[in-house]
C-alpha cells in the first residue's frame, strides 16, 4: 500500500537512502544539474535499453544536464516511485496510476479505460493530448505531488499469454490472470480470476504456480522472463491501456531548469512517447513474439471463437464506464465522464493522424506539433 511520508520523514528517508546508494552505485545526484532517473524496469526492457538512454544523450550534446538511468530497482519500486519523486529522492521514473490509484485518481481514469483496437501509435496521442492538454486537473494532481510530466505512452494491444491454450473465453473460466486498470474489470467479465501484481511481482507469481496467466503485452516474455514460464499466447487482441506515465520529473529539479533546458526535454519528450509506440510497443513487440515461438517453443493459439472475444470486448467497453466513473467520484475527481468522453474522441482523431505514420521520426514530430509544442513549460 502506498504510504505518504510527512515532508521532514521523507526528507530524512532520502538521506538515509542516498547515503547507501552512494555506496551501491553512485554518489547522488549534488545539483540539478546531475539528475537520477531511478526505473524499477530490467536493464534489458526496451524502455532501459534504448528510448532513455537516446534521449538523455541528446540532452547531454545540447545542454549541461546530465541524466543518470539506475534500473532495475535499485533505488525504487513500482509503488514507491511516486513518493520518491515527491521528495526528491530521485529525479525522474516511471508512474503507472492503478499501482497508486487514491493519489492520482485524476490521471487513473484515463489508464482504467481501455481502448479497444491496435492502434497503439492513436492511442498513445490521445492519452498524451488527453493529460497533457485537455485535462488541467490531471496536471494539477501532479503539482500537488510536486512532479511535471515528461513523457508517456499506451502499450500495445493487450494479449493473453498463459501456461495452456485459451483459444475460448469460457477458456478463461476460473483462470488466475495477472491484471490491472480496467482490465481487472474485464478479466472478471470474461470468468477469470484477475490478479492484481505488478510486472515484477507477476514472476515470482509465476514460479510459485500462483497465476496462470499473464495479461499484457508480448514484449514482457522477454524483458521480464515470462517467456521461461508461459506456453501459449492467445492471437486476439483486447484493448490498449495508457497512459503509462513513463517520464516524470521531481518539480524541484524541472523548475531548477533554465527555459531552453525545460524546452529540450519537452522535445525529447515526444522523442521517448515516439519511440516507445512505435519502436517498443509496434516493432518490438512483433519480434519479441517471434522469439518466444522459436527460442522457447511458445505456442500461438487462434481464437477459435473470434466472435466470442470480439462480444465480451463490446459488453466491457459498453459497460466500463460506469464503473471508473464510480470509482473516480469516490475519490473526489470532478467530471469524470467528461474526461472519458474526451478521451474517446481524441482516440478517434488519433487514428486519422496516424494512418500511415512509418518512422518514429515522422511521429515524434507529430506528437510534438500537436501536443508537446502546447505545453507551457512554465505551466506544469
Amino acid at each position: 500500500m502506498f504510504a505518504r511520508l510527512s515532508r521532514a520523514a521523507r526528507a530524512g528517508a532520502a538521506a538515509i537512502v542516498l547515503s547507501v546508494t552512494t555506496v551501491a552505485v553512485a554518489p547522488a545526484p549534488a545539483a540539478a544539474r546531475d539528475l537520477v532517473y531511478g526505473s524499477w524496469l530490467p536493464q534489458a526492457e526496451y524502455t532501459n535499453r534504448v528510448t532513455l538512454p537516446r534521449a538523455f544523450d541528446g540532452i547531454a550534446a545540447d545542454s549541461d544536464v546530465r541524466w543518470r538511468l539506475v534500473p532495475g530497482g535499485q533505488l525504487v519500486g513500482p509503488v514507491d516511485t511516486w513518493d520518491a519523486l515527491e521528495s526528491g529522492l530521485v529525479q525522474g521514473g516511471m508512474g503507472i496510476p492503478s499501482y497508486v490509484p487514491s493519489v492520482v485518481p485524476t490521471l487513473n481514469v484515463l489508464y482504467q479505460t481501455v481502448l479497444p483496437g491496435e492502434e497503439t501509435l492513436a492511442a498513445t496521442g490521445a492519452a498524451l493530448q488527453t493529460m497533457l492538454v485537455d485535462c488541467p486537473a490531471c496536471l494539477e494532481e501532479l503539482r500537488a505531488l510536486n512532479i511535471v510530466p515528461v513523457a508517456g505512452w499506451a502499450t500495445a494491444p493487450y494479449h493473453l499469454g498463459c501456461t495452456r491454450p485459451v483459444a475460448t473465453v469460457g477458456d478463461l473460466a476460473g483462470l488466475r490472470v495477472r491484471a490491472v486498470g480496467g482490465n481487472v474489470r474485464l478479466m472478471e467479465t470474461a470468468g477469470a480470476v484477475p490478479v492484481a501484481a505488478t510486472l515484477v511481482e507477476a514472476v515470482t507469481l509465476l514460479q510459485t504456480g500462483g497465476i496462470d496467466c499473464v495479461f499484457g503485452v508480448a514484449n514482457w516474455y522477454r524483458s521480464f522472463g515470462y517467456a521461461d514460464f508461459l506456453t501459449h499466447h492467445t492471437a486476439y487482441p483486447m484493448g490498449m491501456t495508457g497512459p503509462a506515465t513513463g517520464w516524470l520529473m521531481n518539480r524541484d529539479a524541472w523548475l531548477s531548469l533554465n527555459d531552453d533546458e525545460r524546452a529540450l526535454h519537452l522535445r525529447k519528450g515526444a522523442q521517448v512517447s515516439a519511440e516507445q509506440a512505435l519502436g517498443q510497443f509496434t516493432r518490438e513487440t512483433h519480434e519479441t513474439l517471434g522469439w518466444a515461438e522459436a527460442e522457447h517453443g511458445m505456442q500461438v493459439v487462434a481464437a477459435a471463437d473470434p466472435g466470442g472475444f470480439a462480444a465480451l470486448m463490446e459488453g466491457f467497453v459498453a459497460a466500463q464506464d460506469d464503473a471508473v466513473i464510480a470509482a473516480a467520484e469516490a475519490h473526489g475527481v470532478e467530471a469524470p465522464g467528461e474526461i472519458i468522453a474526451t478521451y474517446r474522441a481524441n482516440f478517434d482523431e488519433w487514428k486519422v493522424l496516424t494512418d500511415g505514420v512509418e518512422t518514429v521520426a515522422e511521429l515524434t514530430a507529430l506528437y510534438w506539433e500537436r501536443i508537446f509544442s502546447r505545453v507551457d513549460p512554465g505551466a506544469l
